[in-house]
């Protein structure tokens, strides 16, 4: 649930007061922000200022973002809905903050509200991280609901959903894959990952005939390999499929799947779940860490560790090798 209603008029009003004046015409602190960002990174940014924007019924290039006072900024977070998980508020921190820092550069905000702004709390995030990973029998699951769909749609998901579980990218990884890009031969996807590093998604030939199979049934011979697809059926070549509509996929087909918990509720999904299952997978038939942190593109093995789900089983799993006659 929202914050009470009176604490959130009170705090919309203070947005409207400070944020929905006619943006200035000198430099845009957002423009210097994003200058240099990565593409993911720059999608976050422009996912976080859309939504604090629609807060007072605005465009982000609506907003007067040079006046971001400490106190609009409260105003934010309290506007946040109760729901949303301490990554995703991390989030907003981050982007927020680089804004009050690059506007106090530009002399737009003083620097007693950027301390104040600074000083608010991060979420504290687990190390377990959250989520769950998809398990081999699931994305069997997911491909037989969408071989029941009839029409292209339901032969590109069967592609979509098994590069995501077989391959492990991200969402704007896979959503920015051009014909191009794929290695027949070498079995390879080119891709340009986190911070705009250049990396390579290793595919099976099975998944390959499966990428195939739509590109034959969607006539695309170039430009994005994952495209919209209008109702009844229609192919929208190089419309390019956004992050947000690989998520709605995902969410759909788990749907169509009648996933549900023991109390009958349904199991959320997220396109991240497919990264834990394909690093969690890799775990389970043997691959030593080293290997699933390249094949995961992380900097670091202890990312690559926070991605692998039932590491108590595992662990006890491994004490019981010990079977030893005392």
């Amino acid at each position: 649930m929202d914050a009470p209603r009176t604490e959130r008029q009170k705090a919309l009003a203070q947005l409207r007061g400070d944020l929905g004046d006619t943006p200035t015409s000198r430099l845009n602190p957002v423009d210097d922000y994003l200058r240099g960002k990565s593409a993911t990174s720059v999608v976050t940014a422009r996912s976080v200022l859309r939504k604090v924007a629609a807060l007072i019924d605005k465009d982000p290039d609506e907003v007067a973002w040079h006046k971001l006072t400490a106190a609009s900024y409260g105003a934010i977070f309290s506007l946040l809905p109760k729901s949303l998980s301490a990554a995703g508020i991390n989030n907003y921190h981050s982007v927020l903050r680089g804004i009050a820092k690059e506007a106090a550069a530009n002399e737009q905000l003083s620097s007693t509200d950027l301390s104040r702004i600074l000083k608010y709390p991060r979420r504290r995030v687990s190390k377990e991280g959250s989520g769950r990973a998809v398990k081999p029998a699931q994305i069997e699951q997911l491909v037989r609901t969408c071989r029941e769909s009839e029409g292209p749609a339901g032969i590109r998901d069967v592609a979509l959903l098994s590069l995501l579980f077989t391959a492990g990218p991200r969402r704007t990884e896979l959503v920015n894959i051009d014909i191009k890009h794929i290695d027949e031969h070498a079995l390879t996807i080119s891709i340009i990952g986190k911070g705009d590093k250049p990396g390579k998604l290793r595919i099976t030939r099975a998944v390959y005939a499966l990428i195939r199979d739509w590109l034959a049934v969607s006539g695309i011979v170039s430009g994005p390999v994952f495209t919209r697809v209008a109702r009844g059926g229609n192919v929208l070549q190089g419309q390019r499929l956004t992050p947000q509509g690989v998520y709605d996929i995902v969410s759909r087909r788990a749907l169509q799947a009648g996933w549900v918990n023991e109390q009958g509720l349904r199991l959320p999904l997220s396109p991240h779940d497919f990264r834990r299952g394909f690093i969690t997978y890799l775990r389970d038939c043997g691959e030593d860490i080293e290997t699933v942190r390249e094949m995961a593109r992380h900097a670091s093995a202890d990312t690559t560790r926070r991605y692998i789900r039932d590491q108590e089983d595992r662990y006890r799993d491994a004490a019981e090798k010990f079977d030893l006659k005392l």
